[in-house]
């Protein structure tokens, strides 16, 4: 069944309608696949998001006297939560504060640094470093807690139902550009 959907998309002669011939069922299920590895990273990061801000909520930690270290927020092994603390570009650089550490600098200052500063600009260790919710940023986390973290099941039902909306129009495509050109295969 597959080769005779394949044969047909041959047959189209898409070069005739598009100017130039290209492997349409290719680009699709490329489409297809890369929005299913954006899913899967979206919900990692969302996941990571999440258990940090339950995290902190739960502990009380919502001012720099009150900071915790990974460890005592319990997240010492979430790889998830220790990558979105070490990125200086996240969203939770500006909900979250740091005891212990560097400051990241703002936008401005990354720039006028040099090639090696920026480097070693993001990194921190964040082992050592205590974390707490900025008192004026409550709301925000609050929000990130509210939303929920990642569901496994709702990632693999929406992996599986854009590979079957994309299979669709793999399938069905041909018929279509038939019927919108009057010509048949």
């Amino acid at each position: 069944m597959l080769k005779y959907y394949y044969d047909y998309y041959r047959k189209l002669n898409l070069a005739e309608h598009f100017g130039f011939d290209f492997p349409l069922p290719e680009i699709i299920a490329g489409l297809a696949i890369g929005l299913c590895v954006a899913l899967i990273v979206y919900d990692y990061y969302r996941a990571g998001m999440f258990s940090l801000a339950k995290a902190l909520i739960r502990h009380g930690a919502t001012g720099e006297e009150k900071a915790m270290t990974l460890s005592q927020l319990g997240l010492k092994g979430k790889r998830s939560a220790q990558a979105l603390l070490r990125s200086s570009s996240s969203r939770l650089s500006a909900i979250i504060g740091r005891v212990g550490g560097g400051t990241l600098p703002g936008y401005d200052e990354y720039k006028a640094m040099s090639k090696e500063e920026k480097k070693n600009a993001g990194k921190h260790d964040i082992d050592s470093e205590s974390f707490y919710i900025k008192p004026d940023k409550l709301d925000a986390v609050r929000k990130i807690y509210d939303a929920g973290g990642a569901s496994p099941v709702k990632t693999i039902f929406m992996i599986i139902l854009i590979l079957a909306v994309f299979g669709l129009i793999i399938f069905c495509l041909p018929e279509i550009l038939c019927f919108i050109t009057g010509k048949s295969a």
